[in-house]
């Protein structure tokens, strides 16, 4: 199974009952990446520093926390173990530059998660400013598991 990945936002809806992580998070990007994955036929996952890969239909509670470097290792290792059960090969993440303030952890754990998971990673960049996808940045193709 392809799919399409990106990220939770900082911004986010703060009702007290659960909602769908499509609906929790509020970000032109989400937007974007529930039209692309409906246009392409791909399942739409997020890929939270809390609650690792969701549905994009999955109800989560409010919360307030961003993806820290000490946490990408069980991050990366759960999201491997997600991606193995779902069965998917392939992850098209919709993600902001790792250059970006807050991106590093995201894309260190997605880059570990697939290679552990052995699945290919292809990244799409998207830009913020002009709220648009530009062109894939990067395809990892798995090298066999990452030392540790």
């Amino acid at each position: 199974m392809h799919i399409l990945l990106t990220t939770c936002t900082a911004r986010k809806r703060t009702d007290a009952a659960l909602l769908p992580a499509i609906d929790r998070y509020v970000d032109p990007r989400i937007e974007h990446a529930a039209s692309w994955a409906a246009q392409h036929e791909r399942p739409l996952m997020i890929f939270s520093g809390v609650y690792g890969l969701l549905a994009a239909s999955d109800p989560i509670p409010y919360y307030d926390h961003a993806l820290e470097a000490g946490e990408v290792a069980a991050a990366a290792d759960a999201l491997a173990a997600r991606i193995t059960a779902l069965g998917i090969d392939t992850v098209s993440a919709l993600l902001e530059p790792r250059s970006a303030a807050g991106w590093a952890p995201y894309h260190d754990a997605l880059v570990r998660g697939c290679q552990l998971a052995g699945v290919r990673l292809v990244v799409l960049h998207w830009d913020p400013r002009q709220q648009r996808l530009s062109n894939a940045v990067g395809d990892r193709r798995p090298e066999g598991r990452p030392s540790s």
